[in-house]
């Protein structure tokens, strides 16, 4: 029970109850205090798709997390599949976003298309791996 004297968030939360009883609320605690690739990726292509434009905030956290997986996968035989997943479809996904777009627009979002295509490549085949 925290300080506060409430009940504690893993309480709160079935998932993270559960995940406490298994041992592994150091990774639940992460996990919320660190915003998930995939959900950074989703809402970055799809503010793109809505013709919203490109997310500075959402374009800083997704530079973050690909340079954060770069480190922590470096030295790794494998990565997570499913942000694997999320990684090879973001180039596919900026891609196809740019056509809603002209002039500057179109050329700067193929040009972030490009650079976050080489930070995935960049995490995915890390010279120590």
């Amino acid at each position: 029970m925290p300080l506060s004297g409430g009940p504690s968030p893993a309480e709160n939360d079935p998932i993270a109850t559960q995940q406490v009883r298994c041992g592994i609320l150091s990774h639940v605690t992460e996990d919320r205090a660190q915003p998930k690739l995939q959900d950074v990726v989703t809402q970055f292509c799809t503010a793109l798709r809505m013709r919203e434009g490109i997310d500075a905030y959402r374009l800083a956290q997704l530079r973050g997390l690909l340079a954060d997986r770069r480190k922590v996968w470096a030295g790794r035989e494998s990565v997570p599949r499913e942000e694997a997943g999320y990684l090879a479809e973001l180039y596919p996904a900026l891609d196809a976003a740019k056509y809603l777009y002209e002039g500057e627009e179109r050329a700067r979002i193929e040009d972030l298309a490009v650079e976050l295509s080489e930070a995935v490549s960049a995490a995915f085949f890390s010279p120590e791996r």
